[in-house]
């Protein structure tokens, strides 16, 4: 719509609660700026329109001027404002802008009046998508776990990687790590068949079954009989494949029972990646009363499980060892780096047909001869005075390790990416640290997605506009061995490494 009427610059907006929402812009960032968050009631380009429904066609700057004299118009020296008016009843505006004096005639006005009509339409049919995805998201996502706790001798990380071709945006694959009495961990991962609200349902309600189940302390063969029961007992023609793993660290034995599902990828520190052999039984919900069997296997420390849903691809235990292989170790400094790449390495070569999940545990063992290298902080949202309190909780762990050398560095950057989690994600927050032989592993867990980029203010308005949130994360990236975001349950965890070599250690 800029070219054929000379334009250098637009800027679309729409009404939501009570303001203006900027949906789309080229150019005029100062006037997008100004207009985005504003009240409807503010006189600006764009809302009064809304309340007169009456287009502006502002030939110049003095006419501009006249109407907008406190608002920040930036070098527009003339602009056509119309509204944005949807049969479904989504109002908006947009902003053509020039930076000459520009009369827009008769017919021209005529012709953009009919394509702003067109805009209208896309642009609701563009919310309206919008808003259902981020509702099959919140729903997904609050279906899935919130988080994944800590174990001492077992780290582990998840990913859940929707379906691109489903219309629906639902599916029924679930992930989950569970606690489980005398210090065990178990780890399932489960596909609900379908790609619909009924899966999803059905998913949650599984996971919480087989979560209760396993908590009890049940064997992992009576867990998947008894969350067979529970299938049949919701009323449901769906079935659902499920992978249960139970690791126990202090006698290296690991139980895994399958229920129709791909079996684990064991990844072990001398024999590289191999495929249990466990009896496949048969999915959860298909044959009443079916005995389900599992099988024991020893492991090391190192030992890296995988466990993942069929969209890994066609022939899922091939394509997952396909996929595991193609990523090794290079370059990943820590299990979230790892499932970074599978997921990218995943998804090459088109569209996802199916939902994804990916659960990764790597069995450390007791690597430093300390069973409480674990430690965790809880900041409650939008409490910035607890910055303080992080830093104290991060010079503690590391004066009870004798790591005084690596404190100043530390609360620096604590300090930096848990003020950017209070103040940009507006979420709870969780702090957490984890000592490993070599280097001391920082966590910061918020539910904000939307990952952190580390931006110079140097760059465009434009750029910073949106990367502002990340500067401070320079920082981390000066002062740490690696660093890098990721998703993690329902949000998104940022995480750095800090070296202990030449760390002073206190004397005794």
């Amino acid at each position: 719509m800029m070219h054929p009427f000379g334009a250098q610059s637009f800027v679309a907006v729409i009404a939501q609660e009570g303001r203006l929402r900027v949906v789309g812009h080229a150019g005029a960032t100062d006037v997008a700026r100004a207009l985005h968050g504003a009240s409807l009631d503010r006189r600006l380009p764009g809302a009064d329109v809304l309340s007169t429904g009456v287009p502006l066609f502002l030939p110049d700057r003095e006419a501009m001027l006249a109407l907008y004299s406190d608002t920040e118009i930036g070098n527009l020296q003339a602009a056509a404002i119309i509204p944005l008016v949807a049969s479904g009843g989504l109002q908006g505006s947009f902003l053509l802008g020039f930076e000459t004096p520009r009369r827009v005639s008769a017919e021209e006005q005529a012709v953009l009046l009919m394509m702003t009509t067109q805009l209208a339409v896309a642009t609701e049919r563009a919310h309206l998508g919008e808003s259902k995805r981020a509702f099959t998201d919140a729903l997904q996502q609050k279906l899935l776990p919130r988080t994944l706790p800590e174990f001492p001798d077992v780290a582990v990380t998840a990913r859940y990687v929707p379906a691109e071709s489903v219309a629906s945006g639902m599916g029924g694959d679930w992930y989950d790590a569970i606690p489980l009495p005398g210090g065990q961990i178990g780890l399932i991962v489960g596909d609900v068949e379908g790609h619909n609200a009924d899966s999803a349902v059905i998913m949650g309600q599984l996971r919480s079954g087989c979560r209760a189940y396993a908590a009890e302390g049940h064997k992992p063969a009576d867990v998947l009989s008894r969350s067979s029961d529970l299938l049949t007992e919701l009323d449901t023609d769906l079935y659902a494949t499920c992978c249960f793993v139970r690791i126990d660290p202090e006698s290296g034995i690991a139980e895994i029972a399958l229920a129709g599902h791909p079996a684990p990828l064991v990844r072990c520190p001398l024999s590289g990646i191999l495929v249990p052999d466990v009896p496949a039984n048969v999915p959860l919900a298909v044959v009443p009363g079916h005995v389900y069997v599992s099988k024991e296997i020893d492991i090391r420390p190192g030992t890296l499980f995988f466990l993942y849903t069929d969209g890994v691809g066609g022939d899922p235990v091939s394509d997952a060892h396909a996929l595991l292989a193609s990523v090794g170790n290079a370059g990943c400094h820590s299990l979230h780096e790892l499932a970074d790449a599978l997921v990218a390495n995943a998804s090459k070569g088109g569209r996802r047909s199916d939902d994804l999940a990916l659960l990764l545990a790597l069995y450390e063992g007791n690597l430093i001869g300390s069973a409480d290298r674990v430690a965790r902080m809880a900041i409650k949202k939008r409490d910035i005075r607890s910055v303080r309190s992080a830093r104290k909780f991060v010079r503690n762990y590391l004066l009870s390790r004798e790591l005084e050398a690596l404190i100043d560095d530390a609360e620096i950057m604590i300090s930096e990416i848990v003020t950017n989690a209070l103040i940009h994600a507006d979420s709870d927050v969780e702090v957490m640290l984890r000592e490993y032989p070599d280097r001391i592993y920082f966590e910061v867990r918020d539910t904000d997605a939307r990952p952190p980029v580390p931006t110079s203010v140097i760059h465009s308005d434009e750029e910073n506009a949106v990367a502002e949130h990340g500067r401070g994360l320079d920082i981390v990236e000066d002062l740490s061995a690696a660093w890098g975001t990721s998703p993690h349950g329902r949000g998104k965890s940022v995480w750095l490494d800090l070296r202990k070599t030449g760390a002073l250690r206190i004397s005794g």
